[in-house]
């Protein structure tokens, strides 16, 4: 087999794969605390170019009060202020209770009582299709949701 078509059928393998496991996908990230973040974000709803995000957590304290998401990209070295693309944000306790939280600036969000937290809810918007004035996100460093693939960045998705 030529390396071209060995190429090209390893091209082929990863788009099914990708395509295959664009439902809901849900990761577990240790941070420096080993506080465990468990992410889901659902992707099923592809017309309204929305990932629908959420965020199960434990045990955060008055220092975890400020929600960030990504202000730049790994290499890249540009504006991406992707905070701007989030069209919802809510927090949760245990009973399914609303916690206050108050937008600060493009990438931040405060919550009140960051110690009552076990879920904190989002949807963002997609970058490749999302029209900016200014700061567009390149393609190499945003999301795209579309009907037959999806492409996700962390530092696009996940705050």
């Amino acid at each position: 087999m030529s390396s071209i078509r060995r190429i090209g059928t390893s091209i082929a393998l990863l788009a099914v794969l990708l395509i295959a496991g664009c439902k809901s996908q849900e990761a577990t990230v240790g941070a420096a605390t080993d506080l465990p973040l468990r992410y889901t974000v659902d992707m099923t709803n592809r017309s309204d170019d929305l990932f629908e995000v959420s965020l199960m957590v434990d045990d955060l304290g008055p220092e975890n009060a400020v929600y960030q998401f990504a202000s730049t990209a790994p290499g890249t070295y540009s504006v991406m202020n992707i905070g701007r693309f989030v069209q919802s944000f809510s927090a949760f306790d245990a009973a399914g209770n609303e916690i206050e939280s108050e937008y600060l600036a493009p990438n931040q969000w405060r919550i009140s009582s960051p110690e009552d937290v076990v879920e904190i809810r989002y949807a963002i918007l997609e970058t490749w299709d999302t029209v900016q004035p200014e700061d567009n996100v390149g393609i190499m460093s945003g999301t795209s949701l579309e009907a037959d693939h999806v492409l996700i960045n962390g530092q696009s998705v996940v705050g």
